[in-house]
């Protein structure tokens, strides 16, 4: 018999893993893949987002700036190397200036520090490899990245030592409701919970109707990147990012520097039917390779070294466009179960006070 059970042991099921781990408690993060970090976690661009994109007033940008903060104090902590470099969105067209001033009015609304829209001259005097098509863009100082996979490897790590346990390959196929608790059936056989946090991910609609809650419906939205050598991280120090486009629900195709001196370009933004389709298609190439030289002129082809996909676990379908917020609960209907539904981008910045939010509860 657990005290509690995780689902899932992407960045957030770590996280909650290793900030339960404080206490004197008996837990387990059961996961379908083979490790951490195997399912969502996995494919994203590992920005350290500041907050300023979330709708203010929304449970995703509180849990963005705080994330922005605890994400650097973590890495400090569990040493794994994290960069505050600061992100720049760029506007290239005088039309889109008003879009560029509402991100300022965001940054402002959800208390994102020191933000400030630069002129042409100042913008490239940052960040000079950037296209002469720039008109302006918002700074935002606090902006930073690190690597997914350090994140969760090190909080998984930290939680262990003090005495969580994890279970690979290890699926959830259906959840009972039993005197002390709850039995939850697995492929490696069934297990004893008196608690369950739901940190499933793409699949945290499917765990939330087997502990009783039917409301919610993930829809995957795939999104493609190309990595450029590392000859071409020496030419973009930053983050940049076009001014978004509210109704794709996504940043906008962007260029990101990683920790490991490479540079990302993605992500696309494309809904699909199945899961598990990390398929990578020819024309959302050219459209990375179009868009992504709209800000950044030194895109060549044979600065290409891989491609990959990664998915969204949004509630928000592809008729309605754009972001839900965060859903993390609790219901009558499912007593002592804690309910994370999609947590999608900025859900890797957020994963730190996600933890701590959970553990609250």
């Amino acid at each position: 018999m657990y005290d509690l059970i995780i689902i899932g042991a992407g960045v957030s099921g770590c996280c909650i893993a290793r900030e339960i781990s404080r206490y004197k408690i008996k837990a387990c993060v059961i996961e379908k893949g083979d490790d951490v970090a195997s399912g969502t976690s996995k494919a994203n661009t590992g920005v350290i987002h500041t907050g300023l994109e979330a709708p203010p007033g929304s449970l995703m940008a509180e849990l963005c700036v705080r994330g922005n903060e605890l994400m650097y104090e973590w890495a400090k902590d569990l040493n794994f190397p994290a960069e505050k470099n600061g992100k720049l969105i760029v506007c290239t067209h005088e039309e889109d200036m008003p879009l560029l001033y509402e991100q300022l009015e965001h940054a402002n609304a959800n208390g994102v520090p020191e933000c400030e829209i630069l002129d042409r001259e100042e913008v490239l005097k940052r960040e000079p490899n950037l296209t002469d098509r720039t008109v302006a863009a918002l700074w935002a100082p606090t902006g930073g990245i690190v690597c997914p996979f350090n994140l969760a490897i090190a909080a998984g790590e930290n939680a262990i030592m003090n005495g969580v346990e994890f279970q690979f390959e290890t699926e959830a196929s259906s959840i009972e409701k039993a005197k002390d608790g709850y039995i939850i059936h697995t492929n490696k056989g069934d297990m004893e919970t008196k608690a369950i946090v739901n940190a499933a991910g793409l699949y945290s609609d499917k765990i939330s109707k087997m502990i009783g809650i039917d409301d919610y419906t993930i829809h995957p939205c795939r999104g493609e990147y190309f990595i450029l050598d590392e000859k071409v991280g020496s030419k973009l120090s930053l983050p940049a990012y076009p001014v978004p486009n509210p109704k794709e629900g996504g940043l906008g195709i962007h260029l990101t520097p990683t920790i490991d001196g490479n540079v990302f370009i993605g992500p696309s933004s494309e809904y699909i039917e199945e899961r598990d389709d990390y398929s990578a298609t020819q024309k959302i190439m050219d459209l990375l390779i179009k868009d992504g030289g709209r800000i950044f002129p030194h895109i060549k082809r044979e600065d290409f070294i891989r491609n990959f996909a990664g998915i969204r676990p949004k509630l928000a379908s592809k008729e309605e466009g754009g972001y839900h917020d965060f859903v993390i609960e609790m219901r009558d209907e499912a007593p002592n179960t804690i309910n994370l539904v999609g947590i999608e981008s900025p859900g890797l910045t957020s994963s730190t006070p996600i933890a701590k939010y959970v553990v609250s509860l």
